[in-house]
């Protein structure tokens, strides 16, 4: 009797609860056991958090630790024979970069306290499972009594410029997890029945949890989980293969370094399926984009202009949804900034309109759909261009027509502008890309199908040229790469046979001349939405960005001159979606919490002689370096301005900033800021916009796709003359361009612009002076005496010394010498021409 009482019974090693206490740090952890035990590490302090109550047949299995010197760590996770998770973390637990160590219970033993030496957690308490028989010698049908076959259900991780996280999340609810929270989420490895983890590459670095790591399963698959830095640093690739009949269920990580792999049988038969080979499944793919591509008419494009953002940012959703909805016509623009936007002469719905929404639209088609790659295997058609894999198959592809190699070649070929690895270059940016890399995967595909080879080479050598340059330059680059794939795609580049047809009406409704018109506007309509993206990038060089750098050239503050192209551009950008909701073919970056770059160049003393060169239609959007005006402009010529302008940098982020404008127009700052958009609402006036507008697309650019523009405008003007129902002239040209003016007629061309449907209403148009009128005008009678006209108009303050003298009858040598007498006391000095031509105006005048 002795001997069985002190026998261990099973309410010895059954554990009930885990109760805790934390502040910043875990203060306290407690195992109770069934028996009135009690395993305790740590003291009393911070507050409680909930009990982990077990329940019968429910163990620990494993403990994570996020361990510091003080107190008793960051915070403790810990895993049941059930999949649940308790969670004991400090409030500092995601500020500090310090890994996570797993701590796992031999098989048939559980966890029941955790062990601490010098500072630090040195291992975890076992004892036996009391349950895995009942205490009468039956099987136990409690929880966790039956475990069912260990596999990998899918691999999840998380990366920065380095690898956050990366975790294997087991079939039994277990999850193994190197790392903790941080970075941006990257798509999971979901594995397939019967398919297993087989081989992991892993890029190690002393930071965090590595470089990258590449997960292989037994079918072919991968997945890449790759830090930004990942082609930036020269590191050994290790790879880490499991044993026969093993599977890869973990990573061992000791210390900065990873020493193995955590590894377990395989308890069913590994999946041999050929519909899961890589080849198979890429075949697949190619054949469910092509017939989306084929699905519909590749020629035409949707007339709807006005479509529901698709790019979003991380913590900047709402701030987008916000200003969009906001802005449905010029009557919702605050009061502050109307008489800005009344300048604007665009309908409204072009203001909110850009481009590069619709080539994203575009691309993005499909992307819902699913791809069928055996009888019952399929995957998520996005998903498949955001894998890593996928995505190398293409690339090869692209760079084996581009350079003429060998596929398997492709590893190795270089560009021939820079000279960089070409596949390492865009495996590098497709990694840094975040949720354009979808975009990117099927502009490149779009690219590879339709592009000649010579185009080819010539496209990837700008990228590549690019992507080695500041943000700000990745960003255009992607941008003009998605423009191009969009252009090729529609065919829309070699527009000339179709400009043609359409200028002759074919194509264009035929002898129906409603529908011929409903076509002239709708191919009015493709024209301009090309054109007012391009008219939007350099109003929004000439009124923020080209200002800024001269600004910051005058002042001597060359590193803010570089930064206003990658973080100023996204607060000016943000403030004016949140003023007047333009949207710029630039898409802002919310998130940008580097107020650089961002100066109240306007109010700074100087800033009128930027504005005088900046407003001239010659110098649009040009880099103040090209204006010989002001690009010599010196120090003592620029005031200081306020910089980290308007409250930018005290708000902390750019989406912040927006949303002060938004939110209180009427505030200092949002009366200062409507200056701002004075200056660049000035380049969307009637004025302005027609006779740029105008010029540029006459000459009939490719970049616009304007390539026979001119005829359809000719037969737009046909349909414009029997609407009006007026007498207008003959032919196109001698109705929009002034002859006196020696310039296009600002009023006439608004108003056949308002016809197509660009422009928002009509101006009133002066009649034109036949060629008679004009010459009776111009020729002086005979015996009528002409009156001197000076080459410029003489100086006003001249004028009021000059004019009473000259009627009171002074001499001219009396005139001098007062207007010198007089000006030279104010501190002017004024030349004897000058003074000339103000007597000879008086005169003339009188």
């Amino acid at each position: 009797m002795a001997a069985a009482a002190s026998a261990p019974g099973p309410a010895q090693f059954q554990l009930t609860r885990v109760t805790s206490r934390a502040g910043w740090f875990v203060d306290i952890i407690q195992f109770h056991m069934a028996n009135g035990d009690v395993d305790t590490v740590g003291s009393h302090g911070g507050s409680p958090l909930p009990d982990f109550e077990l329940a019968s047949g429910e163990y620990i299995v494993e403990a994570r630790i996020k361990d510091d010197y003080q107190y008793c760590g960051l915070g403790i996770e810990l895993v049941s024979s059930t999949g649940r998770i308790s969670r004991i973390w400090g409030s500092q637990y995601s500020k500090r970069s310090v890994p996570v160590r797993t701590y796992r219970a031999s098989p048939g033993s559980q966890i029941v306290g955790l062990r601490r030496a010098r500072g630090r957690y040195a291992g975890v308490k076992e004892a036996p499972i009391p349950n895995a028989s009942g205490s009468d010698g039956k099987e136990a049908k409690g929880p966790g009594s039956a475990r069912p076959s260990l596999r990998v259900e899918a691999v999840s991780g998380r990366a920065g410029w380095y690898v956050d996280m990366i975790s294997f999340h087991l079939s039994t609810g277990e999850v193994n997890t190197v790392g903790g929270h941080g970075g941006s989420k990257i798509p999971d490895l979901k594995l397939q029945d019967k398919e297993y983890v087989a081989e992991v590459k892993v890029k190690d670095y002393h930071d965090f949890c590595g470089l990258g790591i590449e997960v292989f399963t037994t079918t072919g698959r991968s997945q890449r989980f790759w830090g930004e830095q990942y082609h930036n640093q020269n590191r050994p690739v290790i790879s880490f293969k499991a044993d026969r009949g093993n599977q890869i269920i973990g990573l061992k990580r000791r210390g900065t370094r990873y020493v193995g792999i955590i590894q377990a049988p395989i308890s069913g038969p590994v999946s041999v399926d050929p519909a899961l080979s890589p080849s198979a499944i890429f075949k697949a793919f190619e054949a469910r984009i092509q017939q989306i591509v084929s699905a519909g008419d590749r020629k035409e494009e949707k007339r709807d202009r006005v479509e529901k953002p698709i790019l979003r940012r991380e913590g900047s959703e709402k701030a987008m949804d916000d200003w969009e909805a906001k802005f449905k016509s010029i009557e919702d623009v605050p009061e502050v900034y109307k008489r800005a936007a009344n300048r604007i002469c665009l309908k409204w719905e072009w203001v909110t309109h850009t481009q590069t929404l619709t080539i994203l639209n575009f691309l993005g088609r499909g992307f819902g759909s699913t791809v069928q790659h055996g009888p019952t295997q399929s995957q998520d058609l996005k998903a498949m261009l955001l894998d890593h894999q996928m995505f190398d198959r293409t690339v090869k592809q692209l760079i084996a027509k581009a350079y003429g190699v060998d596929p398997h070649q492709a590893a190795s070929q270089r560009c021939l502008m820079t000279g960089a690895n070409v596949l390492a270059v865009l495996q590098s940016s497709f990694g840094r890309m975040g949720w354009r890399q979808p975009y990117f995967h099927m502009a490149l595909w779009h690219l590879m199908h339709e592009c000649k080879p010579d185009e080819l080479t010539a496209k990837l050598g700008g990228f590549i040229d690019s992507a080695s340059k500041c943000l700000s330059a990745q960003r255009l680059a992607f941008q003009m790469l998605i423009k191009h794939a969009h252009l090729v795609a529609c065919g829309l580049k070699n527009k000339n046979s179709e400009g043609s047809a359409r200028a002759e009406g074919r194509g264009m409704g035929g002898n129906d001349p409603e529908s011929e018109l409903r076509a002239l506007r709708t191919e009015c309509e493709r024209v301009f939405r090309a054109y007012i993206d391009y008219h939007k990038h350099r109003a929004y060089c000439s009124a923020f960005l080209e200002p800024v750098r001269c600004y910051y050239k005058a002042v001597g503050n060359h590193t803010m001159l570089n930064d206003a192209e990658v973080h100023g551009v996204n607060w000016y950008l943000a403030g004016t979606m949140a003023a007047i909701g333009m949207r710029f073919p630039l898409v802002p970056f919310l998130g940008d919490q580097c107020c650089k770059g961002f100066a109240e160049h306007w109010h700074a003393k100087g800033s009128d002689r930027m504005w005088s060169e900046y407003k001239k239609s010659e110098n649009f959007g040009k880099p103040f370096e090209g204006i010989r005006s002001i690009r010599s402009m010196a120090r003592r010529e620029m005031g200081r301005a306020a910089e980290n302008s308007m409250g930018g940098g005290r708000l902390g982020s750019a989406k912040r900033f927006g949303e002060t404008i938004a939110r209180d127009p009427n505030s200092r700052t949002g009366r200062k800021w409507a200056e701002y958009m004075e200056r660049l609402c000035y380049f969307f006036s009637a004025e302005f916009f027609c006779e740029k507008a105008i010029s540029m697309l006459m000459q009939e650019g490719v970049d616009f796709g304007a390539t026979g523009f001119r005829k359809v405008l000719e037969k737009l003007y046909e349909h414009y003359k029997i609407h009006e129902k007026e007498d207008k002239e003959s032919d196109l040209l001698g109705f929009i361009y002034d002859d006196e003016k020696n310039a296009y007629d600002t009023a006439r061309v608004n108003n056949l612009l308002h016809f197509a449907g660009i422009t928002k209403s009509k101006i009133p148009v002066a009649p034109k002076k036949s060629l008679t009128d004009r010459g009776k005008q111009n020729k002086p009678a005979t015996d009528v005496k002409v009156a001197y006209k000076p080459r410029v108009r003489a100086n006003p303050e001249l004028m009021r010394i000059v004019t009473p003298m000259v009627r009171e009858g002074a001499s001219q040598q009396t005139i001098f010498e007062a207007c010198r007498a007089k000006l030279q006391g104010n501190g002017r000095a004024w030349g004897n021409m000058a003074i000339f031509d103000a007597v000879r105006q008086a005169r003339s005048e009188l």
